[in-house]
């Protein structure tokens, strides 16, 4: 028993499903460079931070070195503004989405 009894019906449904592949790869397109515009603008917000790390003494005394391991104030910082700039976005988009987006700020940072 066939679901379309016409071959020119199982042709145009063939079609249209054809088509539906193509769109949803237009979409996800669409989606990752809308989600590498976001990043674009966020990464100029933690820029700043990033560049201050640079000039930042790494000749560190003994206790200062235990001091940093458990109390990076740079880390901290990194992770505030990482957090105040991005954390806001998480209940506006899917989860994956949201994880998709959050790579691409770690690879700017790293």
């Amino acid at each position: 028993m066939r679901v379309f009894p016409a071959l020119a019906d199982t042709e145009r449904v063939k079609s249209c499903l054809s088509e539906l592949g193509e769109m949803s790869n237009i979409f996800k397109k669409a989606l990752n460079v809308g989600i590498e515009q976001l990043v674009a603008t966020v990464t100029p917000r933690i820029r700043p931070l990033l560049d201050s790390v640079a000039t930042i003494s790494y000749d560190l005394s003994e206790a200062e070195y235990a001091d940093n391991e458990v109390n990076d104030p740079c880390v901290q910082r990194l992770l505030h503004s990482v957090e105040t700039n991005v954390a806001w976005l998480q209940p506006l988009m899917t989860a994956n989405n949201y994880n998709s987006f959050v790579r691409l700020v770690i690879d700017f940072i790293l």
